[in-house]
């Protein structure tokens, strides 16, 4: 097990994805991690370049644009937009080091991903270093399994933290596992319901659906 690092301080999280275009489950699952975690910000964090991800569909400019439309109606949720702004590709290190160089040593910082983007980790640059700056948090999500490679399993199960009293007394080091409400839907099942001419806004907020018929966008 990690080291234990306690503290009493703001705490902050990160989630990162394309958002390409953001969605109800997006703003589902942030809320639930508002709370659950009991942060006193947390950060969506749109990527630029992905390095291991097909590019979005539509411009950095699009997609920021609606991220600011629906963080409207979310005030509790901010944007860190550091990766949007680099010509560069998107590594999840750089934008934990820049973060942290924000909020200083002392403030939990909690990094959000996905159970299917768990199972790719140890491709991700510096991965091990991830603990160095941050917790990690996954998010349970449907039809995505726990990771089978041997040593990614090992370095998860050494450091993991079962405790959320516990964990939200930790500044980083640790993994912590858990379940939000199922949000069955995706930023490319909305694509192709826009590509088909079916209806999105079920799925979007009304915000969104009206700045992707505006801009012609998914067509």
């Amino acid at each position: 097990m990690a080291t234990e690092r306690f503290v009493n301080r703001m705490s902050i999280a990160l989630l990162g994805g394309t958002f390409d275009p953001i969605h109800t489950g997006h703003i589902g699952i942030a809320k639930y991690l508002c709370e659950h975690l009991k942060v006193d910000e947390l950060r969506l964090v749109p990527c630029g370049r992905p390095s291991h991800k097909q590019h979005p569909v539509v411009s950095n400019q699009h997609r920021l644009a609606m991220l600011q439309i629906a963080l409207k109606q979310h005030p509790e949720l901010s944007l860190q937009t550091n990766e949007l702004a680099s010509d560069t590709p998107s590594y999840t290190i750089n934008t934990l080091r820049l973060v942290r160089t924000q909020i200083g040593p002392n403030r939990s910082l909690f990094m959000c991903i996905g159970m299917d983007a768990l199972n790719t980790l140890h491709e991700w640059k510096e991965w091990k270093s991830i603990l160095d700056y941050a917790n990690i948090v996954v998010v349970a999500r449907p039809n995505a399994s726990f990771p089978e490679t041997t040593f990614l399993v090992d370095w998860i199960r050494k450091n993991e933290c079962n405790s959320l009293k516990k964990l939200l007394q930790m500044e980083f080091g640790v993994f912590y596992f858990c379940n939000s409400k199922r949000h069955d839907i995706s930023s490319t099942e909305i694509r192709d319901l826009k590509k088909q001419r079916f209806g999105i806004k079920q799925y979007v907020s009304p915000g969104i659906e009206s700045y992707i018929t505006e801009n012609n966008l998914y067509c």
